[in-house]
């Protein structure tokens, strides 16, 4: 869902279940993580900072960045379409396609089989010494790529973005419409003058 589209709870009940949730299980699991030897493991997308509060107590901390993996998350979207009144219903065919994943659903490799990813990470996260950050799941090695290119001209990888989402055709509609308004607005001005 755009931004300027979003419901603000419904954002908030999503950030309980990707942060609030993540930290309650920690917290409940905590004091056996402590008991366990050297090699207890927390997975975590967004709590890097886990790693040097829980070194002393011997318990490892893997930064885990998923990429695409098929599952049921398009079919399971409470809103798959621009709400009315959407300032993006110029172009509302294409983005409703991007909202449900349509492009990236028809490219070859973005999603990888959830067996395949869960083997990958059990096999990282059991090793005496796993890496501070996994990298798994389809087209992963592109978030990776994002923040190297951080030091590259941003626009390059955003562009690369928009085309494999299908944004770039939302975009394109809705200058395109930008423009046919414009160029209506000047002729009715030169009308009236």
């Amino acid at each position: 869902m755009p931004i300027l589209d979003l419901s603000i709870p419904e954002a908030k009940n999503i950030f309980d279940l990707n942060f609030w949730a993540c930290i309650s299980v920690i917290q409940a699991f905590i004091l056996l993580l402590t008991k366990a030897k050297d090699g207890a493991v927390i997975v975590t997308t967004h709590l890097p900072i886990l790693r040097q509060e829980l070194e002393g107590f011997d318990i490892k901390v893997v930064d885990l960045k998923t990429g695409g993996v098929k599952s049921n998350i398009f079919a399971n979207l409470t809103h798959g379409e621009l709400p009315l009144g959407s300032i993006y219903n110029v172009a509302r065919k294409d983005a409703d396609l991007v909202l449900a994943g349509e492009k990236l659903k028809s490219l070859k490799g973005v999603y990888c089989d959830s067996d395949i990813w869960a083997e990958n990470v059990v096999s990282d996260v059991t090793k005496a010494n796993p890496p501070y950050q996994m990298w798994r799941g389809g087209q992963a090695w592109m978030e990776r790529f994002a923040r190297f290119a951080t030091v590259l001209p941003v626009l390059m990888f955003a562009g690369q973005m928009k085309k494999l989402t299908g944004l770039d055709d939302v975009t394109r509609k809705i200058q395109e419409s930008r423009l046919l308004e414009f160029a209506q607005e000047e002729e009715l001005g030169m009308k009236l003058a």
